[in-house]
């Protein structure tokens, strides 16, 4: 069973909405939204992180570190014994594809670019920004990532951030066992937004994060993870591919607690989705 069917029995479609807790700033599900919301996605950035967060009784989506970092299949090792953990989330960031201009944060591909320097601020090329987890390294610790979780009857879904559909659509592809999490808010920092991701990737798409932005190529100066409605998503729009895709999977609001959308938004937007 794959997280929503373990949360709802395999019975009712409706999808099912979780929030992430960031260190310590979300203890709890609040009580006013524990209506619509069911489940955490932690946030672990290191073994440490591991200690006393996750509850045994409670399922639960972890949030891990991206495959550059050298403890990542050990929290995976680590959280793949927990009963309460049912899927990992991890990013790619393949250094070598594209990667984050150090001054702006604007990506770049430095396969295509012929500036040794950002043609946005001029901040000149830095080496531990480029080449340091090439393509083929990211995708293999990956893959080796959702084979530990398969064995355990877990899943791993891989999201997207500064990769473009494409290139998102080329790990996936490197990763069989692997589902999709498509992030609302980084796909309008890139530029596309949800739709061009779903184009190519909506047969593997299992999880959300949901938030929203005023767009734009920084990751520095706009991921502002903002309330969904508080930005330029049209979510509406969004709410009707998902439903044209009859997606059934889990949700995550990545926003601030006291920037929650309020339940009544949240069941519209479910009623639009499951319509």
């Amino acid at each position: 069973m794959n997280l929503r069917e373990r949360l709802h029995g395999g019975g009712p479609s409706r999808f099912a909405f979780g929030i992430t807790q960031y260190d310590e700033e979300v203890p709890g599900i609040p009580s006013e939204l524990r209506v619509v919301i069911s489940f955490l996605e932690y946030r672990i950035n290191s073994l440490d992180d591991l200690d006393g967060r996750i509850r045994d009784d409670a399922l639960c989506v972890v949030h891990a570190p991206d495959p550059a970092e050298a403890c990542l299949l050990d929290i995976v090792r680590r959280v793949a014994a927990l009963p309460g953990v049912a899927a990992v989330n991890a990013h790619a960031r393949p250094d070598d594809e594209e990667w984050l201009c150090p001054g702006c944060y604007r990506r770049r591909n430095p396969s295509t670019s012929t500036s040794a320097s950002c043609t946005h601020c001029g901040e000149p090329d830095a080496d531990q920004w480029r080449g340091t987890f090439p393509f083929a390294e990211a995708c293999g610790r990956l893959q080796e990532a959702a084979g530990i979780l398969s064995s355990a009857g877990k899943q791993l879904f891989i999201e997207n951030t500064c990769e473009s559909p494409d290139l998102m659509a080329r790990v996936l592809s490197n990763v069989p066992g692997a589902g999709f999490t498509l992030d609302t808010g980084h796909s309008m920092l890139y530029g596309a937004g949800p739709d061009a991701y779903l184009a190519l990737l909506g047969d593997r798409l299992m999880h959300l994060h949901l938030h929203d932005n005023l767009g734009g190529d920084s990751e520095k100066l706009h991921d502002r993870h903002l309330t969904p409605g508080k930005g330029i998503l049209d979510w509406t729009a969004f709410g009707e591919e998902l439903r044209r895709l009859r997606f059934r999977g889990t949700a995550v609001f990545e926003c601030s607690p006291e920037h929650l959308p309020a339940p009544e938004w949240i069941r519209d937007w479910v009623r639009l989705v499951e319509s």
